[in-house]
């Protein structure tokens, strides 16, 4: 074996400390908690004994040191409905999240549910987080984000609207040449690269320093880690730990499938294992699964390691899991999406002080009883409404013994219920399996159909549930696709006094007005909320900020208006949700505001802040911890620091960045996915590229460069005004308002603050302001001096296609770009 498995120590015996367990203690010190996610990882882990050959000492040290479940399972087997079941608390069968696709964050039955991290955010404790606790992944480029909730964090890397960061992939896709499974990502291959230069590893050391920093409330800590998920592209020091040759398959099963109901043969994808064993890609396959699975563990021994540094080492729960197993050529199928043994047991270990050392517990437990642990632990307030059971029994009681079941759900009305040493299988169309694992533990031979047992499925159907929500999500997506161009652009009308809605169809690059809404002034900066659906404008000539709500029909009702006294320029929501900033051009200053729980502002701002004049734009950084606002005249950009505890912005101890003479500074945006920023120069007709430093709260200037053509210029007004990055953080685009273009850069990959010109596309005269539609495929450019908008297809290299203008009204000053509210459809 190699270098890259580090077994922290005082982690092992900050474990090993048996007490009572007595929760009282917790009421003056309350435990920070770390709440390790591990994606994907079935039983393959040396505690549990799930592959003879799976190498995982840091998964294993803390489950000899701790309790370690060993009949633990997933509530589906699917990212999804297990991790919404898992941070809700709530079965698929009352939220209605039984696949994938199923969005829980716009679903009536759940998305005002308390979530376990918005609790811990919301009673006291610092909520802070890292890479795939919703569900999200790397299939598609939306996948980054997934079903991220901003509101349930103080911090989260690499931004609160994301939650993985770029991935480290091979030269040729799909390295394994198959034929299109999964668009290519059941794939596999080795990397010449460190552990650092992966998506993991960037999470991990991320996580890694917040737990060396000291923190003033208890802490909450979730760290997601992606492997073994597909695709299997890892370092390839793993690789090398499996040759191939010595690699352990399951057993042959083509008869494995004989005794199940059609149901069940219908859940496995055979196609997959017809592919992979047609190709001698068997050893392969699960080469890289357990090379995936050992690089995730050694993730957990850099996590470990640094908490075993920490100041929290003693006063910490430290919760390990994943979200469900993993079929590899079991019963002819791949991946998981079935209601085997293989795809639903998983890692579960609870360790920290007062608890138990060494002790496995083997009654039947659901991941869905972690929330009500941990609340109980914590002492959490949690919702009156929790499908499952505190552990915290077994915690106490090294000989605790219950007679509990776990209950597993893949679609509405398939059901798997395990208890001790039965696995009962109840399909949609009523057909059943049995496994006794006391003689059976792979779970060859279905015992339904013997009458001896009879008795056994009586009693494990009273475990079926009674009710269950309807999957009117899934059943909206299969018979009403969402039609390709369901995004909605929202223009503020300056001459109009108005707000237009326009529909993007993403398929023609066509806008079709949808609603115009009159405005008590003239419309400038539009900012819109993370949840979608909450749009704040500032109304120039009144000085007041109104807060409006998306509706379904494409209409926007006003919540209300907050008279500011000064004439805002630019507003921006922080990245939590509950705070806007706003800068004002003409007074100099800088402002904060409280947003209420229902969207709308609070009447008064929390604070006026003194900064420079000509201030144009305020800017979150990615973790809102920071706002930046350029001052186009003085030639400067003010950072200012924002203290969530007192709700204010304070100075940063390097409040200015003096940018060099007719730079003018007007806009900036942060690259989405590391600390790098970009600024449209408006006097320097420039680019400028920043490196950030959270820590220090500073910008430091990279390199600048001309934004015009080459050569060619003609014009008379040289001025630059909006700038953006494209979501893949491939792309920055920059308005060139005097020339009438948009200049579009690539970012060098290696170093991106390194900018290379791509190209040129004109524009309707005075470019004022664009949006980068969120998927990615278009820019909407609002041409101020002549009223029209113009939409523009962003090409594969990053170059700009024009496909449609658009007569908008009198000088649209602004344009923000908004995904549909997916339960609109």
């Amino acid at each position: 074996m190699n270098k890259h498995f580090p077994i922290p120590v005082s982690f092992l015996q900050a474990c090993c400390v048996v007490l009572s367990l007595g929760l009282g203690a917790f009421a003056a010190d309350r435990p920070n908690v770390l709440f390790i996610a591990i994606d994907d990882l079935n039983h393959s882990v040396g505690a549990l004994g799930g592959h003879p050959k799976a190498y995982t000492p840091n998964i294993d040290r803390p489950a000899e040191r701790g309790v370690l479940f060993t009949n633990a399972h997933c509530a589906a087997p699917g990212c999804n409905p297990s991790r919404t079941a898992i941070l809700t608390g709530l079965f698929p069968t009352t939220t209605g999240v039984y696949v994938n696709h199923d969005d829980w964050r716009v679903m009536s039955s759940v998305r005002d549910t308390l979530t376990l991290p918005e609790a811990f955010r919301k009673q006291g404790y610092r909520s802070v987080g890292a890479g795939k606790i919703y569900h999200a992944h790397t299939i598609h480029p939306d996948g980054f984000a997934g079903f991220h909730d901003p509101t349930s964090w103080d911090a989260y890397f690499p931004s609160c609207n994301r939650q993985l960061p770029d991935e480290s992939t091979p030269d040729s896709f799909p390295a394994n040449e198959n034929p299109g499974y999964y668009n290519g990502f059941f794939d596999w291959s080795s990397l010449d690269i460190d552990d650092d230069a992966m998506g993991d590893g960037q999470v991990v050391q991320w996580a890694s320093e917040q737990l060396t920093e000291s923190h003033e409330q208890p802490l909450f800590l979730a760290v997601g880690i992606y492997r073994p998920h597909i695709p299997w592209y890892t370092p390839k020091d793993y690789f090398d730990n499996y040759p191939p040759e010595k690699i352990t398959l399951p057993e042959d099963t083509k008869e494995d499938l004989q005794d199940l109901p059609q149901a069940g043969r219908d859940m496995t994808r055979q196609g997959w294992h017809q592919w992979v064993t047609d190709h001698d890609h068997w050893e392969d396959a699960v080469q890289a699964y357990l090379a995936s699975a050992t690089f995730a563990d050694a993730m957990v021994g850099r996590l470990l390691a640094a908490f075993d540094a920490s100041p929290m080492r003693d006063n910490t729960i430290i919760v390990l899991w994943s979200d469900h197993g993993y079929h590899l050529g079991h019963k002819q199928h791949w991946e998981k999406f079935a209601l085997w043994e293989q795809t639903t047991r998983v890692p579960l270990i609870i360790s920290g002080p007062n608890i138990p050392q060494g002790a496995r517990r083997q009654t039947s437990v659901s991941l869905v009883d972690l929330y009500p642990t941990l609340a109980e632990l914590c002492q959490l307030r949690p919702p009156t409404k929790l499908d499952g059971e505190s552990l915290v029994p077994f915690l106490k009681d090294p000989k605790a013994t219950a007679e509990r079941v776990a209950l597993i759900t893949h679609g509405r009305n398939n059901h798997a219920v395990r208890s001790q040493h039965w696995r009962y299988i109840h399909y949609a169309d009523g057909a059943e399996e049995l496994y006794d694992h006391r003689q059976d533990s792979q779970e060859r031979h279905n015992l339904a159909n013997h009458p001896e047992h009879a008795d056994i499925i009586v009693q494990h159907r009273t475990h079926l549930p009674k009710a269950q929500a309807p999957d009117e999500g899934y059943r909206k997506k299969k018979s009403t696709p969402k039609k390709s161009g369901e995004q909605w652009a929202i223009v503020s009308l300056k001459g109009n006094q108005q707000l237009a809605l326009h529909a993007l169809d993403d398929s023609l690059g066509t806008l079709t007005l949808r609603s115009k809404t009159d405005t008590n002034g003239k419309p400038a900066s539009i900012a819109v909320a993370p949840n979608g659906r909450n749009v704040y404008v500032a109304l120039h000539t009144s000085n007041v900020i109104a807060s409006y709500c998306l509706e379904d029909d494409a209409t926007l009702t006003l919540l209300n208006e907050s008279l500011i006294g000064h004439a805002a320029s630019y507003v921006q929501v922080h990245p939590n949700g509950r705070y806007l900033v706003s800068s004002y051009y003409g007074s100099g200053k800088a402002a904060l505001h409280q947003i209420r729980e229902d969207g709308s502002l609070e009447h008064k701002a929390v604070q006026f802040l003194d900064v420079a004049s000509h201030a144009h734009a305020a800017v979150w950084d990615h973790q809102g911890h920071h706002a930046f606002v350029p001052h186009t005249r003085p030639n400067t950009i003010t950072q200012v620091r924002f203290d969530p505890q007192s709700e204010r912005l304070l100075p940063s101890p390097n409040a200015q960045l003096e940018r060099e003479a007719n730079s003018g500074p007007r806009h900036l945006w942060f690259h989405p996915h590391c600390d790098v920023a970009y600024s449209s120069d408006e006097q320097g007709c420039s680019i400028t590229s920043y490196h950030f430093d959270p820590r220090r709260s500073t910008l430091t200037k990279a390199e600048t460069q001309s934004s015009l053509p080459p050569e060619g210029y003609a014009g008379e007004k040289k001025s630059t005004s909006d700038i953006e990055v494209h979501p893949s953080g491939r792309f920055v685009y920059i308005a060139n308002r005097g020339h009438n273009s948009l200049a579009a850069f690539a970012i060098d990959p290696s170093d991106r603050t390194k900018l290379t010109l791509i190209s040129h596309a004109s524009t309707e005269a005075v470019p004022r302001s664009f949006n980068i539609a969120p998927n990615g495929k278009f820019i909407v450019a609002a041409g101020q001096q002549t009223g029209k908008l113009a939409v523009y297809r962003i090409q594969e290299n990053g170059s700009l296609e024009h496909t449609s203008t658009l007569d908008a009204g009198k000088s649209p000053a602004w344009v923000q770009i908004v995904s549909k509210p997916a339960d609109s459809n």
